[in-house]
């Protein structure tokens, strides 16, 4: 997770900014995460010869190493050539979600047999509050080091130390012990599980809002950077900061399903981070003006804090709901279209 957020995210929209990309371009790049689930399908055709965690193992490898070129964009802007620098940064971009996408196929296999079923909304709960801490953390971090108007040279600090983190957390993720094969479910053809499952009328209302969070999700929070730095005029760093308190909107929700979600079900808790996501789009639109730099903070603080509550609030709650779903050999063809949603949703978004 913390290599995650320094190689990509936030820094990558802020630096593709700093090279001068456009609003397509913001765009774009945000695309490549959610494009990036069309490759589990890939993924799903590997996986049966290399096992789950080999495959995740040497595609979050590569997904790293995609990176790499990144470190040399400085050099193309200072010689006049910005628009090659995007277009590396672009291809960089797509190699390393595309990568991700392949490793992705063995996420829910690995994360379902760790969590097991007994006490698993409280499991998924705990990975996601370390997962905000580690957010909120290093994006306090970065917003001090970035400062106001941080040169190159920091952007690419941080790109090379995310690689390196990364790639020194694969050695760990290789030493997980297998799946074996008929936990996975290969015995399970792809379309004709779908097909199934789909028959299942919860099944399909749980597909149709994961399909509506991931689409707000994917909407909401990369343009709210792009937001508040072209209409209200905020700063790399003042964003950055943003973010944090998005991390700590984040961080109520994991602390709140470690309390709520074994307690009263998942059901509940998604209908109420549901009105809390369709709540924060309103101040958006209206983009009111404000007599000082201290209530836009407050209000931007707001809004990330809400917005990064409810959407990630209805994403990691629908998560234990699948699983509560869904058979243990199911996990392996429903997570591909549980991602697949989550993908299309971000493409259209």
């Amino acid at each position: 997770m913390f290599s995650y957020l320094l190689i990509s995210s936030n820094i990558i929209i802020l630096y593709a900014i700093k090279l001068g990309a456009d609003s397509f371009t913001i765009g774009l790049l945000s695309s490549f995460v959610q494009v990036a689930y069309i490759f589990m399908l890939i993924g799903r055709i590997f996986i049966k010869k290399t096992g789950a965690v080999k495959l995740m193992g040497t595609f979050w490898t590569i997904r790293y190493l995609m990176m790499i070129p990144v470190l040399f964009t400085p050099f193309l802007y200072n010689r006049g050539r910005a628009d090659i620098a995007l277009l590396v940064l672009i291809f960089s971009v797509l190699g390393f979600h595309t990568a991700r996408g392949i490793a992705i196929t063995s996420y829910n296999p690995i994360v379902g047999q760790l969590a097991g079923t007994k006490d698993r909304g409280v499991f998924l709960a705990r990975i996601q509050i370390i997962n905000h801490i580690l957010v909120i953390s290093v994006g306090i971090a970065i917003a001090l080091l970035l400062g106001k108007n941080a040169p190159f040279s920091r952007y690419i600090l941080f790109i090379a130390t995310g690689i390196t983190a990364g790639l020194i957390g694969c050695y760990f993720l290789f030493r997980l012990p297998e799946i074996k094969g008929s936990a996975l479910g290969f015995a399970e053809k792809f379309t004709s599980s779908i097909f199934l499952s789909l028959k299942d009328s919860r099944f399909r209302q749980f597909i149709i809002v994961l399909f509506t969070a991931s689409l707000a999700l994917t909407t909401l929070l990369p343009f709210s950077i792009l937001f508040f730095k072209r209409i209200y005029g905020n700063s790399d760093s003042q964003v950055i900061f943003f973010t944090v308190f998005g991390g700590l909107g984040a961080l109520s929700m994991a602390i709140l399903n470690g309390f709520m979600i074994d307690r009263i079900g998942s059901k509940p808790l998604i209908l109420i981070y549901t009105l809390i996501t369709s709540l924060v789009v309103i101040p958006i639109i209206i983009a009111p003006t404000f007599k000082t730099a201290t209530l836009q903070f407050v209000f931007a603080g707001l809004v990330f804090f809400l917005s990064y509550m409810g959407t990630n609030g209805i994403l990691n709650t629908s998560q234990n709901y699948f699983f509560a779903l869904i058979k243990p050999q199911e996990r392996l063809n429903l997570g591909i279209l549980y991602f697949l949603t989550i993908g299309i949703a971000g493409v259209i978004g």
